[in-house]
């Protein structure tokens, strides 16, 4: 349903006459990216703790110029996030895994407004937006004591604030900008049992970040030459 109303928002707000007029951009972004994950495991013999790891997350997003200052845009991501491990056993030996089992990836949808704060060539910009994330866990990723057959879909309301740096160049434009993005709801994780080991894990994730990136902006005029 939210992917539905997505597509329906998308399809009003940004119509294919709006080329002809020169108000929308298309912008790819990247960066690395810092998910911040919650939980612990522990057994008579060892302690499980973890800890954040950096990432990078992938995206699009199209806007809509509605006035000299603001403009309204959607964008879809793709969003990487390692999970370190660092498992503590009683006589005192650590193992340190930066990638480990509950790593997972995300994807990530916002609608929002980006208010230009200075205009010119080179101009400072605010954009607030919500939207959702969805993670598409595979058999057995969690709870292997009992397996699922197929696939479960989990999606979390989310907000961002994001602050940037727009530099025009030629006929286009750069990004540099800093951003958090924080998810409202669980979106993966739960409790596990290791009966082999006597071993219970916690794991807990919004799939929230924090990141830096790069873009690069392309106004609709680019493709009528």
């Amino acid at each position: 349903m939210k992917p539905l109303l997505f597509i329906s928002v998308f399809i009003f707000l940004f119509t294919p006459k709006m080329y002809a007029q020169e108000k929308l951009s298309i912008e790819v972004y990247a960066g690395p990216a810092i998910g911040y994950v919650d939980g612990e495991g522990k057994s008579p013999t060892e302690e499980i703790r973890f800890f954040e790891t950096t990432g990078y997350h992938v995206g699009l997003r199209v806007l809509n110029r509605i006035s000299s200052h603001l403009q309204l845009f959607v964008e879809g991501e793709y969003f990487n996030r390692p999970v370190g491990q660092r498992v503590i056993q009683t006589d005192g030996m650590i193992i340190e895994t930066r990638d480990g089992r509950y790593s997972n990836n995300f994807g990530n949808y916002a609608l929002g407004i980006r208010y230009l704060l200075k205009g010119g060539k080179t101009g400072v910009y605010f954009q607030p937006s919500v939207g959702f994330g969805l993670n598409r866990e595979t058999p057995g990723f969690f709870g292997s004591s009992n397996p699922r057959q197929t696939p479960t879909m989990r999606t979390s309301l989310s907000g961002r604030l994001e602050l940037g740096v727009r530099r025009i160049i030629g006929n286009n434009y750069v990004l540099f900008g800093v951003r958090h993005h924080q998810g409202f709801q669980q979106l993966d994780g739960g409790v596990e049992f290791f009966s082999g080991q006597d071993l219970t894990v916690d794991f807990r994730s919004s799939a929230s970040y924090s990141t830096v990136f790069l873009g690069f902006g392309i106004p609709t005029r680019w493709f009528a030459k």
